[in-house]
């Protein structure tokens, strides 16, 4: 039988996702390489799809979408099993180009585009087709498959040349290297510093390119019909920060009112609301303060953030006299409602499975390879509805053992702790079918602020997930604030660092433990400098009188209870060096003697973070002044 295994790969990934200003430009770049990797899957021959397997692709005559794929993120890679390799390598190009040529036309025929001066309709084209196609990579390889008896080993050679066909792409010359004296800096795109502006953005001093104009001008449901209508847009990263406020605001009964009454007060003003979130049920969960009338807007987080009030406003006498008014409307609001303003952090996640490869070798059937497909869809699709159903997430990716999602910080541990949970019960039936050890998923966290630069704030949730992939079968933590240096903490789930975090947010939240017990053991660290004790006798007297002061110092920190200090109760201080004792058995860093205890500050400070929002809800709350 004439038959062969092929792999078609498309690109660019995570640099095209991951070069954004705004959220909704992260999930329209994740959406339309998963859109393109679908139209590419669709034209292949379903009963030889592995990955994506025929069953989780819907067919191309489908008038509506399944609401519960809505969140699905097909891979960049399509195995599949072909009659023709070259005549199905021709139908799928085909189709991949016939869907940037629509990007084309349909952005050329976008009115909202306010388009560099002097650059002529041809031009425009000129440029559109030059930097998408330029952008998009469509890899292809394949190999004979006989018979399904050779099919692990024909895959590994399928995959060994495609290592070697990632490593031999031809790349072109850009513009500027082209023409370097006519180049200047203001040409090229403020978002990525290197394509072409074509068009100016609606801030001043933005300069978007082809690729940028894509993920700000295109909507889903201009490139595919079934897509549900509406859901056009994305949560940003302040809406995200501002959801723990919401629902602390929201234990007031006359919460929706005092928030109505803000809303009309600003537009009393004449100021104009230019943030909303997706009026659509899957975003339903994350309202600021969500009515029953089906007609109201889903307002942006932005509006709960002083520093966001009136940030494009035109420098004007007027405009500052609108701001001025719309932050006063907003204090009176916090005023009457809240017990403290709003958190300005959030959290990115980007998990990934751990031993895919391993469970995958093992793999000699070809139907099992479907079936492992069929998992990690399932796991994908339902992990995705979990996160935003239970955990107020915001998914921007979920497919196969990959997750991206925005939360806010008082769901954060235990959606990361469901997911990897969710993840083992999913694979282990089929790894101890396989009689190899199950597939963990390790997840990255970045805690960052929420008007940091989203490219950078992605790229530390990365550097997260890869430390969190170290051990492997990990949660890692990168707390980064504005008024000081990132803290790192990292602990494998079947140890007791996930217990040990979660019990320091309570006490934390408790106000338990004294915020002035953690920066009083940094500065006694700061005392010794582990780099001039060569001795080890000398060491160990250090490391020791470390340890005796270390108790010293809990034993003589007090806690305000009931009006009354209070020193901290032995089961507390008995917990506190339990944890440290975890810390010095699971130091991040082993050659340097005084890790542990910095491994354990940083813990406490992750803690405090997430229990300054988490105490929110442990508050008695204000009812609310009617008048304001």
């Amino acid at each position: 039988m004439n038959r062969s295994l092929l792999l078609i790969a498309l690109g660019p990934v995570q640099e095209f996702i991951e070069q954004a200003r705004r959220t909704r430009d992260v999930w329209f770049g994740s959406w339309v390489l998963s859109h393109l990797a679908k139209k590419v899957a669709q034209t292949l021959p379903r009963e030889g799809l592995i990955f994506p397997t025929g069953d989780s692709l819907p067919s191309p005559e489908a008038e509506n979408s399944d609401p519960s794929t809505e969140r699905i993120s097909y891979s960049n890679q399509i195995l599949v099993i072909v009659p023709d390799a070259q005549a199905a390598i021709t139908h799928a190009k085909a189709a991949f180009d016939q869907e940037i040529d629509q990007f084309v036309n349909i952005l050329l025929k976008t009115k909202q585009i306010n388009w560099l001066e002097g650059l002529s309709e041809e031009q425009r084209e000129q440029q559109l087709i030059k930097q998408l196609k330029d952008l998009f990579e469509f890899q292809y390889v394949y190999v004979d498959l006989p018979d399904d008896q050779h099919y692990a080993q024909q895959r590994k050679k399928l995959y060994q040349l495609y290592a070697a066909r990632k490593n031999t792409r031809n790349f072109g010359l850009i513009d500027w290297q082209q023409d370097p004296q006519n180049m200047k800096r203001s040409d090229k795109s403020s978002l990525d510093g290197w394509h072409t502006l074509i068009a100016n953005g609606a801030k001043s001093g933005e300069n978007l390119s082809a690729v940028d104009l894509l993920k700000r001008m295109l909507k889903p449901q201009d490139l595919d019909q079934a897509y549900p209508k509406g859901l056009d847009g994305f949560p940003s990263t302040s809406h995200m920060a501002a959801l723990a406020f919401a629902e602390h605001v929201n234990q007031s009964t006359l919460a929706r009112q005092g928030w109505e009454r803000y809303i009309n007060n600003l537009r009393s003003t004449g100021y104009r609301i230019t943030e909303y979130l997706p009026r659509v049920q899957r975003f339903d969960r994350i309202a600021l303060f969500p009515s029953e009338n089906t007609n109201r807007d889903f307002f942006d987080g932005s509006l709960v953030f002083e520093s966001r009030l009136g940030e494009d406003f035109a420098n004007t006498d007027l405009n500052t006299v609108i701001i001025k008014q719309a932050r006063g409307y907003l204090e009176d609001f916090i005023t009457a409602y809240a017990k403290q303003r709003p958190n300005p952090y959030y959290a990115i996640i980007a998990a990934d499975g751990d031993k895919m490869g391993n469970l995958i070798d093992s793999i000699s059937d070809v139907q099992i390879h479907r079936d492992l497909s069929k998992v990690v869809t399932t796991f994908a699709k339902d992990a995705a509805q979990i996160l935003e159903n239970d955990y107020q997430a915001a998914v921007i990716y979920a497919g196969g053992d990959d997750v991206l999602a925005l939360l806010p910080l008082h769901t954060l541990l235990a959606a990361t702790k469901k997911i990897s949970d969710l993840f083992i019960e999913y694979m282990q039936p089929l790894a101890e079918q396989q009689a190899v050890s199950t597939p963990t998923l390790s997840v990255g966290v970045a805690i960052v602020h929420h008007l940091e630069a989203l490219q950078d704030s992605i790229q530390l949730a990365r550097k997260a997930e890869k430390l969190a992939k170290k051990p492997r079968n990990a949660l890692a933590i990168i707390l980064s604030k504005r008024n000081g240096s990132d803290k790192t903490i990292v602990g494998q789930w079947d140890t007791e660092f996930y217990q040990h975090l979660t019990k320091l947010v309570e006490l934390h939240c408790q106000q338990t433990i004294p915020d002035g017990f953690i920066f009083e053991l940094d500065e006694l660290l700061k005392r010794f400098d582990f780099g001039l004790i060569n001795d080890r006798t000398e060491l160990q007297q250090t490391l020791k009188i470390i340890e005796h002061e270390t108790l010293r110092i809990l034993k003589r920190k007090q806690i305000q209870s009931a009006g009354e200090a209070t020193f901290l109760a032995a089961d507390v201080i008995n917990l506190l060096q339990n944890i440290i004792g975890y810390c010095s058995s699971h130091s991040s860093n082993s050659d340097q003697a005084d890790q542990y205890l910095r491994d354990f500050i940083a813990m406490n400070l992750v803690a405090r973070e997430l229990a300054n929002v988490q105490a929110l809800f442990e508050k008695t709350q204000p009812q609310g002044v009617p008048q304001l």
